[in-house]
C-alpha cells in the first residue's frame, strides 16, 4: 500500500514539474520545499477523486477574482435578459493547447426566446476568464462570468419544442477568454490579437503612397498596440462551437495539421466545442473564403447563425437517422469562381458583367444561389416550427410618415449617444432637455431621414421584428436595419438614419414586418436589405416611401 502512494506522489510531482511553465502553476516552483510537499499532498486528494478528475488538476489551485463589468442586458430589447437562476453548464470540456483550466460551454435562454451559449474556461463548475497574457493585469486569478454580466451573443434560434440552434467560428480568441463573444466593456488590459496585422494594415504590405485615411488607420493601430500590446503568439485560439439540435449525433472536422476527426455531440442539445491554437497560416486556412480578401483572420469569423455554415473547421454533421450534411462547397465550383474573379478584374465593367452572367448560366446558378453554393449551410434538423397566426398584407400595412431634414447639428432627447430617432436640426438653438451632436464635419451638412408608422402586429421575441431599408440612387448601396425590441400592437414606431447629402437622385425605402425568422435566424434579414423587394417567406410590407436629394431650399 505504501508503495502505491509513493508511486502516486512521484507521478503527481512529475505532473506538477512538467506543467510548471504554465502561468497557473509557475507559483508552485517558487514555494519552499515544505510547501511544495504540501501542494503535492493536496493534489493527491484532488486528483484521486474520480468526480473531480474530469475537470483537471487546476481546480482550487488559485484564488478567485472579481467578475467582469458588462453592459446591462435588457429584458425587452436586443437578445433579451437571462432570467434569475437560469443557465446550465454543459458537460463539455476541451483541453487548452497550453494546459490549465479546460474550456467549456454554459447554455442560457433569454426573455426574448433566444438560446445562447457562453464560452470560457471552467473552474469549480463556473465559466470565466483568466488573468493571464496581460488580461486583468496578469493577476493570475479566475474571474467568473455570470449569465447577465455578459449578454451572450452566440445566440441562434429556439424552436417550438425549446431546442436551441446556433453555430459560430471565432478567430483571434486569447487563451485568457477576454474576447468579444459578448457585448461587453471587456476586462482591463486585454492584449491584441497579433495576427490582426495581417488584415487592417494590408495597404502597408502593398507599398506605395498611403492615402490620408490609410495613414489615420495605421496611426490608430500603432497607438492601440502601444497601449495594450500584442498577445503572446502561443496564446491565441480558434474556437468552433455550436448547438446542432437533439437529432445531431456527431461532427466531422479538420485539424490544423490536415487530419480529419469525428467527435460525438452532446445528447439532447447537439453541442460541440473545438479549440485550436491559432497561427497565421492555420487561421487563414480555416477562415478564408472566395468571398473574402484571403489575408484576414479576424474577418473570417462566421456566425452566430442558427445553421452551420462554411468557412469552418466542421466539414460534416451526422444525424440520428444516419443521414449527414456537409457545409463544404464543390472544389470544382470554388476553383472556377476564383478563376472568374481573376479574369473579371482585368475587364471593363460592362464586359465583366457579361462574363459573370455567362458563368452563372454555365453553372445553372442565379446571383443569390451563387453565395449558397460557395458557402453552403446545413439547416437545422429536427426543427419544430412555431404555430403562428396566419397573416396577410392587409393585417400589416400601415401609412408611413416621412420626414427629411438637413443640418450641421442635430438635437435629441435620447439618453444614449448615437440614438437619433426623433432628432431635429438645431444649428441655431438647442431645445431645453435635448442633447446636441455634430452630424457632419466642419462646414458640412447632413441629411436625416425619419419614418414613423403604427405597428399593427406585436413583437415579443427576437425571431420577429420590424425592419426598414433605404436604397441609394443608382448602384450605391443603402442603409437601414431591424428594430430589435419588443413592440405592442398599436405602438407608434419612429426610425431614423443619416444619408450622404452629396449623392443626388431618388432614394427609395421599404418598411417590412418579419413574422418569424425561425431556423433562418435574424441574419436572414440581409436578403431583404440586399435584394430590395425580393422578400423572404414570412415577410410582409408595411409601406413604401421615397425622397429626392438635394432638398429644395
Amino acid at each position: 500500500m505504501n508503495d502505491y502512494f509513493d508511486e502516486l506522489e512521484s507521478g503527481l510531482r512529475d505532473a506538477v514539474r512538467r506543467r510548471a511553465y504554465l502561468p497557473w502553476y509557475g507559483r508552485l516552483g517558487q514555494l519552499s520545499g515544505r510547501h511544495r510537499g504540501l501542494a503535492a499532498l493536496v493534489a493527491v486528494f484532488v486528483i484521486a477523486t474520480p468526480a473531480v478528475a474530469a475537470v483537471g488538476a487546476a481546480s482550487g489551485w488559485f484564488s478567485k477574482g472579481s467578475s467582469p463589468i458588462y453592459y446591462p442586458a435588457s429584458a425587452n430589447s436586443g437578445l433579451g435578459k437571462v432570467p434569475p437562476r437560469d443557465g446550465r453548464l454543459l458537460p463539455v470540456r476541451v483541453a487548452d493547447p497550453n494546459g490549465g483550466p479546460p474550456w467549456g460551454i454554459r447554455l442560457v435562454k433569454t426573455t426574448r426566446r433566444e438560446t445562447c451559449i457562453q464560452v470560457g474556461r471552467v473552474v469549480d463548475g463556473q465559466i470565466g476568464q483568466l488573468g493571464i497574457d496581460t488580461a486583468w493585469h496578469d493577476d493570475h486569478e479566475f474571474h467568473e462570468i455570470k449569465p447577465n454580466d455578459q449578454m451572450a451573443d452566440i445566440c441562434g434560434a429556439t424552436d417550438d419544442a425549446g431546442h436551441g440552434f446556433v453555430d459560430q467560428a471565432v478567430y483571434g480568441a486569447p487563451a485568457s477568454v477576454d474576447i468579444p463573444l459578448d457585448n461587453s466593456s471587456g476586462a482591463p488590459n486585454a492584449c491584441i490579437d497579433p495576427y490582426t496585422s495581417l488584415s487592417l494594415p494590408g495597404f502597408v504590405r502593398r507599398g506605395g503612397k498611403l492615402t490620408p485615411f490609410e495613414k489615420r488607420v495605421l496611426s490608430r493601430i500603432k497607438r492601440q498596440r502601444r497601449a495594450d500590446g500584442d498577445c503572446p503568439l502561443d496564446a491565441m485560439r480558434m474556437i468552433f462551437v455550436g448547438l446542432l439540435g437533439p437529432d445531431a449525433k456527431s461532427v466531422t472536422y479538420k485539424t490544423p495539421s490536415g487530419q480529419t476527426r469525428t467527435q460525438r455531440t452532446l445528447a439532447g442539445t447537439g453541442a460541440y466545442l473545438i479549440v485550436f491554437r491559432e497561427t497565421a497560416s492555420d487561421c487563414l486556412d480555416f477562415a478564408k473564403s472566395p468571398f473574402t480578401s484571403g489575408d484576414s483572420c479576424g474577418a473570417g469569423n462566421t456566425g452566430p447563425n442558427p445553421y452551420l455554415q462554411a468557412p469552418s473547421a466542421i466539414t460534416k454533421v451526422t444525424y440520428a437517422d444516419g443521414k449527414s450534411c456537409s457545409d463544404q462547397p464543390s472544389a470544382t465550383l470554388t476553383a472556377a469562381y476564383v478563376k472568374l474573379g481573376e479574369k473579371t478584374r482585368r475587364l471593363p465593367g460592362k464586359r465583366a458583367r457579361q462574363v459573370f452572367d455567362q458563368f452563372l448560366t454555365q453553372h445553372h446558378l442565379h446571383q443569390g444561389g451563387l453565395f449558397n453554393a460557395i458557402e453552403p449551410s446545413c439547416n437545422p434538423v429536427g426543427w419544430v416550427a412555431p404555430r403562428l397566426p396566419k397573416l396577410t398584407a392587409a393585417k400589416v400595412t400601415s401609412p408611413i410618415k416621412l420626414t427629411v431634414s438637413e443640418g450641421i447639428r442635430f438635437c435629441s432627447k435620447a439618453t444614449q449617444m448615437n440614438t437619433f430617432n426623433g432628432a431635429v436640426p438645431c444649428d441655431k438653438r438647442v431645445p431645453a432637455g435635448d442633447r446636441s451632436f455634430a452630424a457632419a464635419g466642419p462646414g458640412q451638412t447632413a441629411v436625416l431621414v425619419t419614418v414613423s408608422f403604427t405597428a399593427r402586429q406585436a413583437v415579443t421575441t427576437a425571431n420577429s421584428y420590424y425592419e426598414w431599408n433605404v436604397k441609394n440612387p443608382g448602384n450605391h448601396g443603402g442603409g437601414g436595419g431591424p428594430l430589435q425590441q419588443n413592440i405592442r400592437a398599436g405602438q407608434r414606431i419612429t426610425l431614423s438614419q443619416f444619408v450622404g447629402s452629396d449623392l443626388a437622385g431618388t432614394y427609395r425605402g421599404t418598411v417590412a414586418f418579419v413574422q418569424d425568422a425561425g431556423r433562418k435566424g435574424s441574419g436572414y434579414r440581409h436578403l431583404f436589405t440586399r435584394y430590395g423587394e425580393r422578400l423572404p417567406p414570412g415577410t410582409f410590407v408595411v409601406g413604401h416611401f421615397s425622397f429626392k436629394l438635394p432638398l429644395k431650399r
